[in-house]
Order: C-alpha cells, then structure tokens, then sequence
C-alpha cells in the first residue's frame, strides 16, 4: 500500500450521503475541508487521492443509493476526475489514468487516450455522473454495473468476457463491448495483445448494446 494512504473501513466513507449518490467531492475529502489549527484530524478521517475501500456485498449495500442503482463487493479507489476532460463520467463507463498528470496526482479521465487507447484503464464510475475537476470513488475490481456500447461486435451471454470498447470520443466513449460469437479472426500476436490489454471481466449477466450490465473484474495489479 502506498505510503500516506489508507484502507478506508466502512465508518469512515459517507455515512450521510451514500457512496454513489451525488456528483462527487468539489473540496478534497469531502465535506470538512479543515481544522482549527489547535485541532489534530485523525489519519484517515479524510480521504485522499488514492485511497481505496475493500467492502464486502453487505458493507457496499448498505452504503448504495437504490434510487441510483446497488453497489456490490470489491475495491474502490478515490481519484480526482481532470477539469478539462472533454467527456464526463457517467455510471457504468471506464476511466482512464491521466497521463498528463503525476502519477501521485491520482487523476484519471473519461477521455480515451489516443496512443495508448483504453489499456490504462483506472476503474468504472459508479454515480450517475461524476463533475469535471472533482473528486470520487470508482470500483476497480469486484463486481460491478458497466455499460456496453450501442451495438455489440459479438453476442452478449452470461459468463462471456468482456473488454473496453475502444471507440473513442462520442456516445461509445468508455464503454465495454463482447465479442463472443462474432466471426473469428486470423489470430495474430497484435490481436492477442488487444485482448489480454482491453480484457476487463467476465459478464454475470447478458450484456445489451447501450445498457447497463453486471460484470466481474478480476483483481489485478494497477496503479494504485
């Protein structure tokens, strides 16, 4: 774990506003931004760029706003989203690290790099949008609601993997895609390199084109 940042318990996230409620933190760590100077915070109290939660499917659920959808076990990872981002993050899509940015900065995107494409993907955005410049929670393994893109290459089917769509600025950006089923290519290394670097999980229901699904991220080393 990096040092400086923490495993936040469950009484430390939100206990008034519920983990994907909202459109994020405008001030870092939420609502208390400081201290009198003859005050001591506890380490922890406030989050910062890069701390993480590993909640369990009761932990997630009791901190879910239903309204908006039900969080479910696994680890989420407190980021701040770029103010100058051409897409927004809504629920469901992929962020990206930002390369821009010092890696120290914890700063990812929802814009699809254009040379590295969607490899560097930070995690899947869990509220229904997250403001540009702000600072939130996105689940980085577990199982989580993802969105496909509008038409699927291949046939969506529980238990089929699923992998970042790869389409760019527009209505796709962001978004995952199946391609089970669809004709199969000539194999190549440059193909099974694309697979390995865009895979993403397995699907625990029959993905859509242009809905929301649930898949399974497996753990896996990232930058956090």
């Amino acid at each position: 774990m990096p040092s400086g940042h923490f495993a936040k318990a469950i009484h430390q996230l939100y206990a008034v506003r519920k983990l994907n409620a909202g459109t994020g933190d405008a001030n870092l760590g939420g609502l208390i931004n400081s201290l009198p100077s003859s005050f001591s915070a506890p380490g922890g109290s406030s989050s910062q760029p890069g701390d993480r939660a590993i909640l369990s499917v009761a932990d997630a659920l009791a901190i879910s706003d239903t309204s908006v959808g039900t969080l479910y076990d696994g680890l989420y990872v407190y980021y701040l989203h770029d103010s100058a981002s051409t897409a927004t993050a809504t629920r469901g899509r992929l962020v990206f690290h930002d390369l821009a940015a010092a890696d120290s900065a914890y700063q990812v995107t929802p814009d699809e790099d254009a040379n590295i494409t969607v490899r560097d993907w930070a995690g899947i955005t869990i509220t229904a949008t997250v403001t540009k410049g702000y600072y939130w929670w996105a689940q980085v393994a577990g199982k989580v609601v993802a969105r496909f893109r509008g038409t699927l290459t291949g046939t969506g089917a529980v238990g089929v993997g699923t992998y970042a769509a790869a389409q760019g600025a527009g209505a796709d950006v962001g978004t995952l895609d199946v391609t089970a089923s669809a004709a199969n290519p000539t194999f190549t290394y440059a193909l099974g390199d694309n697979i390995i670097q865009n895979y993403i999980g397995v699907a625990e229901a029959a993905p859509v084109g242009g809905a929301l699904s649930v898949i399974r991220i497996p753990c896996r080393p990232k930058k956090f």
